[in-house]
């Protein structure tokens, strides 16, 4: 009776949790609850093990409990692999992935202000602000990024102020204050061709929604967390990307968009310009954006974003171009991410030097 007492009790609670039922904290991927999940799956495997030698005299029982006991103990090394291996960043699914909170986790450490940089002293010369791809998501170390390999081509420090998700709007309100107090002499503001607020969203929710069973396996196992988003769940990423893509682009494409949007650079790049900096747009590539779309399309987004920003009155670099050297396949840092990887920061890094050494911006 104690046997099967020791036995129901981690079985009951694993089912529990693959339910979402303890839910000690609201974080989907809360550390605690894997590892609790971890001790539950040894438990049951010893268990059965013990279970086995129990009945050994009573056949086939001894047989049963120790394929269960190896199952038992399969998952948990498994789940104990990926929580300590495990370190590919994701997408936009980034917030469900165990491998990509590994990946932070080991990877970034964010200054006081909440950026990944040093910490920022009163004043600094260059302030470079943007979304993820600024900031370096994927990226396997903070020095090669595009910002940290500017400073070291160029001997000053292009201090990162990139914020994964911001958009033209969320720059101007959350980052660009912080970045005024500061005093720097030039803002680089790095545009990527989804920083345009929508008017209208037309199509699906880019978001692909979780049935409660894919929910309660993804918290309650990290196997099939990793599983889920390396393999199964790809279809309908992939789907709801296509859908958001569309989205975005409908609305470069609508005048009315377009036009609300092209006021937002404009009452941006002013705002840089009342902080006493030389504002410097720069485009950067982004081939997943476009890669089902026509080029005519393509470049008429393009035109449309600097045009706005010379009307602005700020220098443009546009590094879309780089899409031709790094298309879909080349540019990504990972099957999981298509943020740039480390090469690509590299090549924008190079182009920045070259415009930067040909305009003096900087000074001699």
């Amino acid at each position: 009776m104690k046997l099967v007492l020791f036995l129901m009790l981690p079985a009951a609670l694993l089912i529990h949790n693959t339910r979402d039922g303890l839910r000690v904290f609201d974080d989907l991927l809360d550390i605690n609850h894997y590892l609790f999940n971890l001790v539950l799956w040894f438990w049951l495997a010893f268990g059965l093990l013990l279970a086995a030698l129990r009945l050994r005299q009573r056949r086939p029982w001894p047989g049963i409990f120790i394929l269960c006991a190896s199952f038992g103990f399969l998952v948990g090394s498994l789940d104990l692999l990926v929580l300590t291996l495990a370190t590919e960043s994701s997408g936009p699914a980034g917030h469900l992935s165990i491998s990509h909170r590994n990946w932070h986790n080991r990877t970034v450490k964010e200054n006081s202000l909440g950026f990944w940089d040093d910490e920022v002293p009163p004043q600094i010369k260059v302030a470079v602000v943007g979304d993820s791809f600024t900031w370096g998501q994927g990226i396997p170390a903070r020095k090669l990024r595009f910002t940290d390999r500017l400073s070291e081509k160029t001997g000053v420090k292009f201090w990162n102020f990139g914020r994964p998700g911001a958009s033209t709007q969320q720059e101007s309100k959350e980052i660009l204050p912080v970045v005024a107090a500061h005093h720097p002499k030039v803002v680089f503001l790095c545009y990527l061709t989804n920083d345009i607020a929508c008017q209208e969203e037309p199509f699906d929710p880019p978001v692909p929604s979780l049935t409660a069973w894919q929910r309660g396996l993804i918290r309650a196992s990290p196997t099939y967390n990793y599983l889920y988003l390396k393999f199964l769940g790809r279809a309908s990423e992939n789907d709801a990307g296509q859908r958001y893509f569309f989205t975005l682009l409908y609305n470069y494409w609508k005048e009315q968009s377009m036009a609300a949007h092209a006021q937002e650079i404009k009452a941006t790049i002013e705002q840089i310009q009342k902080m006493g900096a030389q504002p410097v747009a720069v485009i950067l590539p982004f081939p997943h954006m476009f890669y089902r779309v026509q080029p005519e399309y393509r470049k008429k987004v393009y035109d449309s974003v600097a045009q706005a920003f010379h009307a602005a009155g700020a220098p443009v670099i546009e590094l879309q171009d780089l899409e031709e050297t790094y298309p879909v396949g080349r540019f990504e840092v990972g099957p999981l991410d298509s943020h740039p990887s480390a090469r690509v920061h590299e090549a924008i890094a190079e182009r920045l030097a070259a415009w930067l050494r040909e305009q003096k911006i900087l000074g001699e």
